[in-house]
C-alpha cells in the first residue's frame, strides 16, 4: 500500500478522501493537530519515519530541505 503524508496545502475533503478511496494511505497534515503546526522540516521527519510519501506544493522550499538532509548523508 502506497503511504502519503499531505502537506498543509491539501485537506482530506478535496483530496485526501479520493486518494483514500483508490487505496492510498492518507494523511493529511492540514487535518491533524499534531502535525498542522509542525515546521517543514520536522514534518519531513514524520513522513520519513512513517515511510510515506510527502506531497506537497511548497517544492521550493521542501527541495532545499532534501538537499541539505542529502549534504549531510554525505
Amino acid at each position: 500500500m502506497i503511504r502519503l503524508l499531505l502537506d498543509v496545502h491539501y485537506s482530506r475533503q478535496r483530496i485526501g478522501s479520493v486518494l483514500a478511496g483508490d487505496g492510498f494511505d492518507v494523511r493529511c497534515a492540514v487535518d491533524d493537530a499534531s502535525l498542522e503546526e509542525l515546521p517543514d522540516e520536522e514534518l519531513l521527519a514524520v513522513a520519513i519515519a512513517e515511510q510515506r510519501i510527502m506531497v506537497t506544493a511548497d517544492t521550493g522550499h521542501f527541495s532545499e530541505i532534501l538537499v541539505r538532509l542529502a549534504q549531510d548523508a554525505i
